[in-house]
Parts: C-alpha cells; structure tokens; sequence
C-alpha cells in the first residue's frame, strides 16, 4: 500500500512539473500581475555587455528601445534569483521612469502545508498520513484483485506488537488501523491493505493541493522577473544585474624572432594573451563588448526571494486555561529577525564600481523613427541614476586591470578563447643554469621586461620560436616594468662543467689576552665553471649557484648583486669555444684559543705557525719556560711522593715480622732497629715534600700570573715564511 501511494505521488510530482532551462534570454509578454493594467509594448533588449571578476562573478548588460509604456520578462534558475534581486539595476532614458520590478511570492513550504486539511511537510509515513484522516470515510482494498473491499470511517491508527516467537529473527511492531463499518469495530493490519480510496471529495481537494505545493518545490524551477518601464516615447532603456559566473582563465604565446639578440629598433618577442571564457548560460552572446575586470569585489549571497515571518508573542491565558501550541513541520527554516525600524518598501541602493558605469553600446538595436537621438543614447554612459528617484554610490575601486574586447560571439553552453592582448614586450635571449651540484645543459631563457602596459596575470606561457613550437613555462604575475626570467627548453648545444674546488688559509693577524689566543685567519675558495658553447652562434649564459652566508666575492669583480639568496654571474660566450669563469670568495675568520689549558708540546708546537707574530712567539716560549718549570717541581713532588710509598709498604712489613719473633733473639733486635732507621727517612722525605709542594704552588700561580698579566694587541701576521 506504501509502494503504491508513493508511486502516485511520484506520478503527480512528474506530471506537474515544467520543464527548465538553466538561464532564458529576456524576452516580452504577458500581462501585468497582482491586477495592474498591462504596460503596453514589450520590450525587447539585448545582451549588449559582460564584465567578469576574478571572484567568479559576472555583471550582465541588457540594451533595448521601448514605445510607450512596456515590461520585460527575465527567467533565472532558483539558485540566481537572489543575485538578481541584490544587483539588479535598471535605466529609462527620454524622460521615462523605471517601474516596479515583480516576481511572483514563494511561501515557505511548511507555511502553505500547514494551512490544508493534510499537512505532508516532513515526509511522513502512510501511518501518519492515515492519521490525519480520523473521521473520515475511506474504501481498503484487501486483497490484490481489488474484490473485497472495507468502507469506514477512520478510528485511529496504532502499532500492533506480535506475540514473542521462536524464531531466528523476531518480527517488529506493525501498523494497524481501526474502522467504524456498518456498526461494527474492525482491526485490519496495513501490511494487507492493497489500495485505499479517499470517499470525501473535500478529502481529495486538499490532498491534491498538498501534492501540487510539494511539486512546486524543486530548486529546479526556473523563476521570473517581470521589469516595468513607464514613458510616453520611443526610447532606449538598460538594465543589468550580477550572476555566479566560471572562473575565466588566460593563456599566453610568446612569439621569439629569430636570431639570438635584437638591436634597437628592430624586431622584439611579440606576447599574445587569451582569455578561455566559459558561457554556462542559456543564451547565445552575440557581439557582446566583454570585459575582464581586475577588481575585487566582496561578493555574498542574501535570500531575498523567500518571504520572512517574523514569529508574533502569544498572550498570557487566565489561569486554568491551557492548550496545545501551534507548531510547523520540519522543513520550517531558521527564522531571521528583522532589524528594528524595517520600512514596508524601502529605497533601493546600488553600489557600482566605475568600472560598471560605462556601458557600451550595442551594434544592433532596433531602428526606430528617433534614430539619431537612439545613436547617442547608445554612445552616452551607462547612468542607473536616471528614472530613479533616489540612488546611493560607492567610491571608486581601483582594478588591477581591464581588458575589452568589442563584438566577441559565445555559443550558448560552450567556451571560447578570446584574444585580448596582443603587443610587443622588452626581451632578451639567454641561458640560465642553475646549480645544483651536477654538470649539466642550461636552460634556454628569455629575460622579459613588461612594456605591454598592462598588467599580467599568472599563466601558462607557449614559446614559438623561429615559427614552431620552442616549450612551455608557467609566468607569475607581472606588473607595469617588472623582470621576469622564463625558462622555456633545454639548450643542448651548452655544456656546463664545474672546476675543481681548492680551499686556502691564511693568517692575517693574532693576539693575546688574559690567557686567550685571537687569530685572524682569511679563508679562501676557489672555485668556477667550465663552459663549452658547441653551436655555431654566441651565446649568454646567467649562472646562478647559492650564496654562501660571511662569504665575499672577489672574483670576478663585477657580477650582480644576489638576489633570492642566489648569487649570479653573467657570462659571454663565443662559438664554438670553452670559456671559463673563476670564482675567488674569501672569509674572516677569527678563531679564539684557550692557552691556559694547553701543555708544553701543545705550546711549542703553536709557537711554529707560519707567520705568527714574534710578540706572540716570545710569549708563547716564555710560557714553555713556566711550564717547564711547573713540569719539574711537579715530577720531583711525584718521585718524592713514591719514595714515601715505599718506605711506608717497607715499614709494614717489618711491623708484622716482629710480630712474630721473638722480643729477646737478635733478630728482632735487628729488625727493630732497621724499622728505627727508615722512620727517620720518612721524616726527612715528608719534610722534603712540604717544601716541592710549596714550590710547586708558586710555580703554578707564577704561570697563571703570566697569562693573567700579559696582553699583546692585535698585531700583524709576519710576512714571507
């Protein structure tokens, strides 16, 4: 029974349908709504103008002569009504007025549903529906022959749950509905209902309206907008609105005459720009004036189609009284409040950008007996002033760029390549390679200046060079007089060799204080390229490779400042020839030493660096001198210190010897006395040990004062060897 009412919603949604088209061209007719007297003479107005956005958005210019009073039809898909009713601008030129501008009211689906007998807002199942039916008299068909038939009226409709079964799968809660027949209470399960018929023609009415509102429902539909124009003349009117457009894109060709450099005053690279437009819409533009505008607008989308309800207080009931509320379906969007002092119908304001305001005319409008004033109305700017009493303006914006092309023809649903650029620009003829650490080809480049006067948007770039294809390359944007280096193919005739690496130190100055060694050394690297040019012409090769940061340039004296942390070198190079290019960088390095910390090889050894100063060699011998002395006190102390190890194991071992002898046998007495003797010893090695150790100590500060006292200013290396 669900399958099937389903299936006849189904049919009445597609049979009440209209079919849509994505954007109609304006065309006349028809009566006006709401009543009012009909304009007279339709109006028959052109796309004359488009100006497209980076932002995806674009402003459509309309051109038409209009006698007397007239209107004009516009169809837009749902989803470009609300751009329309946000910048839909119009003018009326000899003396006319601009009119109202109608559309037919879209209430809000739970609104409309709410208001019938049957409310099908939020897609409920046929239980519910059944349940809005209480009372009334419907026909079920039980069977699938449709013989046997049951008459009532509706009770109610409720779940039935099964008895608990032993079975793999229980079965769930099932929909019954009660019936009032013939004096009788029926219970028929809905899973045997083959087909219901609704008795009460009132019944049917307001189902079909349910079912005729949900079908008018689809984003699909197209919408209409009927503009009103009022005069006594023959004159021409314009209007234009803002629509959702795709993306436009540019391409470029970069023409390269022959020959590897250009004098002054002959030829040059001849750059050619396409715009790829797209025209998604319905309607053919035929000798338009396109532009592409660099502006960028802020651009936003506001529902202006729908009518708002703005939700009323309910007022307090006297105590004891109380009801259910009222309330709408699901589909009842988010309620936007209005602001506060909201006029009924307030003035319109438009903001336009100079960029809109001028208009061009079209090529072909309706002749009329008034031609030659037409003529320059077609040739006067475009002013959304005109016919309207009051009309606000933005200031100006400043575009980026703005290409116009005139007479430009775009077949409905498909895209077309537009020339918009075609102009001389500065170039020269280079190649440019790049190190990275491996031999290799340069890359054939071209050096471009923009003189085009306009400005360059990113995109890719085909080089035509001596009339075929020379290779691609992706240009960034590029203002007024900008630089850009494009790189385009690979030039195998050029071979690019690194030479081998040799790195220097030299010592440019040294000096001490308290204890720390300051040398000055300068480091040298030597490095460069090989270059051999196998072709028959000349060429000039950019090199680039990473700047090494503290690094300075020497060789060659003259290259171009680094840029993007590159440094660059520019070579000639003749045919069929090898060149090489040197490069000689140098870097001050200053290298601090601890002396106190080192030993007396250490000392001597630094002593013997090439080039040192003699200040600083004396100092460092007299410090070899002072350790020295150091060195000595500090072995005797030791020696003297192993002499009491000795006599101190010795000692032990004659203790525990007379341990076990006995006290009156000679031997102890000799034992004993031997123990007597070196006792005296060690006193005397103990006393010796006090004096090194203190003679040690005034070693050791004597040095410590030396590296604390002596200070030698930053002196110059010595020359020769």
């Amino acid at each position: 029974m669900r399958r099937s009412l389903q299936a006849a919603v189904l049919a009445l949604l597609l049979g009440s349908s209209a079919a849509c088209q994505s954007q109609w061209g304006p065309h006349g007719g028809g009566s006006k709504p709401n009543g009012l007297a009909s304009g007279g003479p339709q109006a028959h107005a052109k796309l004359a103008r488009v100006d497209l956005f980076p932002q995806g958005v674009g402003f459509f210019e309309y051109q038409g002569m209009v006698d007397g009073n007239a209107s004009q039809k516009l169809h837009f898909r749902s989803g470009q009504i609300n751009d329309v009713l946000a910048s839909l601008v119009f003018q009326d030129t000899g003396g006319g007025r601009v009119g109202e501008a109608t559309f037919p009211s879209q209430e809000p689906l739970s609104v409309t549903l709410h208001g019938l007998q049957v409310n099908l807002a939020g897609n409920p199942s046929l239980a519910a529906i059944l349940g809005q039916f209480r009372g009334d008299v419907v026909t079920l068909k039980i069977n699938k022959s449709g013989h046997k038939t049951i008459s009532g009226r509706i009770i109610d409709v409720h779940q039935t749950i099964p008895p608990l079964q032993l079975r793999p799968v229980p079965t769930g809660p099932a929909w019954s509905i009660n019936l009032f027949s013939h004096g009788h209470i029926r219970s028929i399960a809905l899973a045997k209902v083959r087909g219901i018929h609704l008795d009460s023609p009132q019944l049917q009415r307001s189902f079909r309206r349910a079912l005729n509102a949900l079908a008018r429902q689809p984003n699909v539909h197209k919408r209409e907008i009927t503009l009103w124009f009022h005069g006594k003349s023959s004159r021409m009117v314009r209007f234009a609105y803002l629509l959702e457009t795709p993306l436009w894109r540019i391409t470029y060709r970069l023409v390269i005459p022959s020959g590897q450099a250009w004098p002054k005053g002959k030829s040059e690279p001849v750059l050619q720009a396409f715009a790829i437009v797209s025209n998604q819409t319905d309607m053919n533009w035929r000798h338009i004036s396109l532009h592409l505008l660099g502006g960028k607008p802020i651009s936003f989308i506001e529902d202006l189609y729908r009518p708002l309800y703005l939700p009323r207080q309910v007022a307090a009931l006297p105590p004891g009284v109380s009801f259910s509320p009222q309330t709408y379906g699901n589909s009842w969007g988010p309620v936007v409040p209005l602001r506060a002092g909201l006029a009924l119908r307030a003035e319109p304001k438009f903001g336009l950008s100079s960029a809109t305001a001028n208009f061009s005319a079209h090529a072909a409008l309706a002749r009329s007996a008034k031609q030659a004033d037409a003529q320059l109305l077609r040739l006067a700017p475009f002013n959304p002033l005109q016919g309207m009493q009051a009309m606000a303006q933005t200031g100006r914006t400043h575009p980026a760029f703005d290409y116009r092309v005139r007479d430009v023809n775009i077949p409905r649903q498909q895209s077309a390549m537009v020339p918009i650029l075609v102009a001389p620009i500065q170039g020269r003829l280079l190649d440019l390679y790049v190190d990275v650490g491996n031999a290799g080809h340069p890359l054939q480049s071209l050096q471009l200046t923009n003189t085009t006067g306009k400005y360059l948007l990113a995109g890719p770039v085909s080089v035509v060079r001596q009339g075929s294809y020379g290779g691609d390359v992706q240009l960034g944007s590029l203002g007024r007089g900008q630089k850009r280096i494009i790189s385009f193919a690979v030039d195998q005739s050029v071979n690019v060799r690194q030479l081998p690496q040799k790195n220097e130190q030299v010592l440019v100055s040294a000096a001490i204080k308290r204890g720390i060694l300051y040398l000055t050394q300068d480091l040298t690297n030597t490095a460069g390229y090989s270059v051999v040019n196998q072709a028959a012409g000349a060429r000039t090769l950019l090199i680039r490779q990473n700047t090494l940061p503290g690094w300075k340039i020497v060789t060659p004296a003259k290259h171009p400042a680094a840029r993007h942390g590159m440094d660059q070198f520019q070579l000639p190079l003749a045919a069929n020839a090898t060149t090489k290019l040197p490069i000689v960088q140098t870097q001050a390095q200053k290298q601090p030493s601890d002396l106190t910390g080192l030993n007396r090889p250490a000392l001597v050894q630094l002593a013997k660096t090439p080039h040192l100063p003699m200040a600083i060699v004396t100092v460092l011998k007299r410090a070899v001198a002072l350790r020295k002395i150091v060195h000595q006190r500090q072995m005797a102390l030791h020696a003297t210190g192993s002499e009491e190890t000795r006599l101190m194991a010795y000692q032990a071992h004659l203790r525990e010897n007379l341990l076990a002898l006995n006290k009156v046998s000679p031997v102890y007495n000799a034992m004993a006395a031997d123990l007597q003797r070196q006792e005296v010893k060690l006193q005397k090695l103990r006393q010796t040990s006090v004096g090194q150790r203190a003679s040690l100590k005034t070693a050791q500060a004597n040095l410590a004062g030396f590296w604390r006292n002596t200070r030698i200013a930053k002196t110059a290396a010595r020359k020769g060897k």
